[in-house]
């Protein structure tokens, strides 16, 4: 049930970021550029290369399996929550600073939903020491 909600939330995600980005604001978007949209998730891709690398690890093996993994989970509520708050802030200001802001809070809390997925896929059955 969680591997199943869990992808729930994630092809959901996937499928919403680059559509509310290069949607028109006066719709509910962003409306920003497809080489704009590219470049942003390209980056939060190398981003949870990164982290998942140097970082999981450690977490895992400080905070046990399950607290990332909710965490993960958790994280889908602030990715979810600031499309209607970008959305209502670029209608009434316009693009702006603020959005940019909530654009790299939303991708980089995305990084932490990258727990979940790792949780779910059983990585945390990895263990360098060989205990």
């Amino acid at each position: 049930c969680n591997y199943i909600f869990l992808c729930f939330l994630g092809v959901s995600s996937n499928a919403l970021q680059p559509l509310f980005y290069s949607t028109p604001i006066d719709v509910g978007g962003l409306d920003l550029d497809p080489a704009v949209i590219g470049a942003l998730l390209a980056s939060a891709g190398l981003l949870h290369g990164v982290f998942q690398v140097f970082f999981f690890a450690g977490i895992v093996n400080r905070f046990g399996p399950k607290k990332p993994f909710i965490v993960g989970m958790a994280s889908y509520l602030v990715t979810f929550g600031l499309f209607p708050i970008m959305s209502i802030h670029a209608k009434k200001h316009g693009f702006d600073v603020f959005i940019w802001a909530l654009i790299a809070v939303q991708l980089l809390n995305s990084i932490a939903s990258s727990l979940a997925w790792s949780e779910s896929l059983g990585l945390r059955r990895w263990n360098p020491s060989g205990n």
